[in-house]
Parts: C-alpha cells; structure tokens; sequence
C-alpha cells in the first residue's frame, strides 16, 4: 500500500501545512482575544458576567464536545470535506457573530463558530502524520505546536488594538481573510482520501458527552445565583452524572467507540492529561477575571489590558 507521504512533493507538503496552521492560528486567536472584550460586552449589551462569561464558554464548551466525534467523522468520510466544511462554518459563524445585535445571538453564532473550528482543527494532528515522513515529521509538528502558541499570544494584543481603534465586532471579522486564505489551500493541494470500508459513528457517545458537560458548565455558571443547592442546579448535576455515566458505559462496549479508553491505562499518558487539566481550570479563572478587573478597577486602555493578557 502506497504511503501517502511518498505521493507528495515537499512543496505540496508544506503547502497542506500552510492550510492547516493557519486555520489551527485562527482557531486559537479567536479564543484568546475575545477576552479584552468582555467588559464592553457588558456594557454595550447590557448584560452581567453570568451570562457574557458564555461568549468564551460556549465555544470551548462546544468544541470540546464535539472533538471526538469530528475524529470519527474523519475516520468515516474523509478528512478533507471535514476539513473544507468546518472552515466555511467558522467563516459564516465569524460573519454573524461580528454583526449579531444582542447577546442571545452572540452566543449562536459563536456555537456555529466552535463547531467550524472543531471541524477544520481536529484533524489537523492526524492529517500532519500522514502527509510528512517519518524524518520531517518532528519539525512540523513542533512548527504546528508553534502556530498554535502564536495565535494564542496574538489574541489578547490584537483584540486590544482592534477595540482601541475600531470596536468590538472586529474581534470577529479580524481572523476571516486568514480562513479563506486557509480553505484556497486546503481545497487546490490536500488530497482526497475516504477510508475504505463501512464505520459505525457512536451515537450514543457523541450525544451523551455533549450532554454531560453542557449540564455541568450550566450547573457550575448559573449556580452562582440560583444557589448550588437549589433543586434545579442539583438536578442539572445529577443529569450531568448520570450521562457521564453513560458515556463510559458506551465506550466501553460499542465496537467502535469515540474514545479508547484503554489510552488511560498509561500512567504516563494519565498523568500529563491531569497536570494539563489542572492548568487550564487555574488559567480559565485568570482569562475570565482579569479583563474585569484590569479594565473596570484600574481603568487601563484595551491596549494596554491585551498587553497585560498576553504576558500573563
């Protein structure tokens, strides 16, 4: 069988990889830099921390549900339709979520714009493997690491300089030239390849999964006011057990499951996925609270608030 690496020339190669970076660039930026604008969102909005604190959960909360089931898509259909799809829904989500008029629709298009990013990111890894040999394939994937360390930098600085000279809704328009120049090479040099053979996508898994962390980060938000111990939070936190539950009971026994979780018997593998997920529960707090403060208690300029993000 004909290695797919062995079919391209280098030029093509790093010309999937311009496609792919600068969509997983894009992907990151749009994560880090909508921070700076969560204070003015509150104000122009009108509407309190509970609810604004969304525009940044609803597009992790959703790509993080739905990551997994992107990969069996990939497995299933092809990686480069996933690709080129995800790319326009995060351009059209980016669209209507710098034009949208309150903060209801603000957090839709921003679900639109997470399901495009999981689509045209989550096989990135995979896609990188499979193009470069054995003997390149440190370098891109530590230059692709880098992209994605760039663009999470970048974010905070840019959204600063983007609502000191324009406004808020720029935050959102600023990554779209750089996705179409994303999908133009993904669509004239990534190779088409369906995998043979019939998959069964997890249903189930994928339906579950969605549900427990939905469940979860709407207990862990909005218990803040109702109370964590009224009955409505506890059943949301009950619902949320439950379909973890459920999830594991699936994966456990489907064929085919979203995720093997026979990875988790590496202590090694176990232990830097707990360190990372303590990490990021202790950097969510910062990137969440810091605009506020450094904005509405020591009244910093936005330039100077996404400096501050960036360093920190």
């Amino acid at each position: 069988m004909t290695n797919l690496a062995d079919t391209l020339t280098p030029r093509q190669r790093w010309l999937i990889f311009g496609a792919l970076g600068t969509g997983v660039f894009v992907d990151s930026l749009e994560i880090s830099i909508v921070a700076v604008i969560l204070p003015t969102l509150v104000t122009e909005l009108q509407v309190g921390f509970t609810l604004v604190q969304w525009v940044v959960l609803s597009f992790t909360l959703t790509k993080t549900a739905i990551v997994l089931s992107v990969g069996r898509l990939g497995d299933m259909i092809g990686k480069k339709p996933v690709f080129l799809g995800g790319t326009v829904a995060f351009v059209v989500g980016s669209v209507l979520a710098g034009l949208a008029p309150n903060i209801e629709l603000l957090l839709l298009f921003r679900v639109l714009q997470a399901v495009g990013g999981a689509f045209a990111t989550a096989l990135s890894m995979g896609i990188l493997t499979e193009i470069f040999p054995a003997s390149e394939r440190g370098k891109a994937l530590g230059v692709f690491s880098a992209s994605v360390s760039l663009g999470g930098i970048a974010g905070p600085f840019l959204g600063g300089v983007l609502l000191d000279l324009l406004s808020w809704r720029w935050i959102f328009f600023i990554g779209i030239p750089i996705s179409c120049v994303s999908f133009y090479l993904a669509w004239r040099y990534m190779p088409a390849s369906a995998p043979s053979g019939r998959q069964r996508f997890d249903w189930t898994g994928a339906a579950s999964l969605a549900a427990c962390m939905l469940t979860f980060m709407l207990f862990l938000t909005f218990g803040q006011r109702a109370g964590y111990r009224s009955p409505a939070m506890l059943g949301l936190f009950v619902l949320s057990l439950l379909t973890f539950a459920l999830f594991m009971r699936t994966e456990r026994r489907v064929n085919e499951p979203l995720l093997n979780l026979a990875i988790f018997r590496n202590a090694q593998f176990s232990l830097n996925l707990s360190m990372r997920l303590i990490s990021f529960i202790v950097l969510g707090g910062v990137y969440l609270l810091l605009p506020f403060y450094l904005t509405n208690v020591l009244l910093l300029e936005p330039v100077v608030v996404g400096l501050l993000l960036t360093t920190s």
